[in-house]
């Protein structure tokens, strides 16, 4: 599966206390302690205030987000745990989601299941398997093949 792709939006547009709100909150993942170490005002209503501004600031919540990450080493770590989790978990179903995550970020995607309806009523059994040699044809044409070479 592709990663969703967020469109650079500018920080300049943004007030200071914005700016430090999102880098805050990314930091912590705590809204409301983001939204006073940002410098907003102590209220009674500051936790919905807190939850409303980091809902109004998503799109550059994200962006911050995947700046963060990809300048450290969370990703990697990240990568790290889930291959920890194929091999040492006591799952077999986190072992097996473990193992589709790691094989999905190296683009070899779970094959999904495809289903194809077709009217059948004036084709003979022959026609039948002729049109189903054509779907799989065309559903393998673009697939990659592996070519064995021998030592020998």
């Amino acid at each position: 599966m592709l990663a969703p792709v967020l469109v650079p939006v500018p920080l300049v547009k943004l007030s200071r206390k914005h700016r430090d709100f999102i880098k805050l909150f990314v930091r912590s993942g705590d809204d409301a302690e983001a939204y006073l170490a940002a410098g907003y005002r102590v209220t009674p209503g500051a936790k919905a205030k807190a939850r409303k501004l980091r809902t109004r600031l998503a799109v550059y919540i994200d962006q911050e987000l995947q700046e963060y990450i990809k300048g450290t080493d969370l990703a990697i770590m990240a990568v790290q745990v889930v291959a920890d989790l194929a091999v040492t978990s006591a799952s077999d179903a986190t072992k097996l989601a473990a193992a589709k995550d790691i094989l999905s970020r190296g683009g070899y995607d779970v094959e999904k299941e495809v289903t194809i309806k077709h009217e059948t009523r004036d084709m003979s059994n022959a026609a039948i398997d002729n049109r189903l040699a054509e779907l799989k044809a065309e559903l393998w044409k673009d697939t990659p093949t592996l070519e064995i070479v021998s030592d020998q």
